[in-house]
C-alpha cells in the first residue's frame, strides 16, 4: 500500500526536477545567443580589420670571383632568378 505522504514526496521532487529543467534549457538557449551574438561581434570587428601585406627582404650575398668580372652580367645574371611574387625594386 503506497502512502499519501511517499505520493506528496513523488510529486513534489517531479516538480524539483521539472524546474531544474526549464531552468537548464533556458541557461543553455541563453548561453547559445550568447556565443552567436560573441561570433556575430568578432566577425565584425575582423571585417574592419585592414589585411596587412606580408613582404620579405631577399638578400643575396655575391661574390666576385677576381678584378675582371663583368659586373653587367652579373646583375643580368642575378635578376634572371625568378620566385613566386619576386619584385625586383
Amino acid at each position: 500500500m503506497i502512502k499519501s505522504s511517499s505520493i506528496r514526496m513523488n510529486i513534489t521532487n517531479v516538480q524539483r526536477l521539472a524546474k531544474i529543467e526549464s531552468t537548464f534549457e533556458n541557461d543553455k538557449q541563453q548561453s547559445e545567443e550568447t556565443k552567436k551574438k560573441r561570433l556575430a561581434d568578432y566577425a565584425a570587428k575582423k571585417a574592419k580589420k585592414e589585411q596587412v601585406i606580408v613582404q620579405s627582404i631577399i638578400m643575396l650575398d655575391v661574390k666576385l670571383r677576381d678584378d675582371e668580372t663583368d659586373l653587367n652580367a652579373m646583375e643580368q645574371s642575378v635578376r634572371s632568378i625568378e620566385a613566386d611574387d619576386l619584385v625586383w625594386g
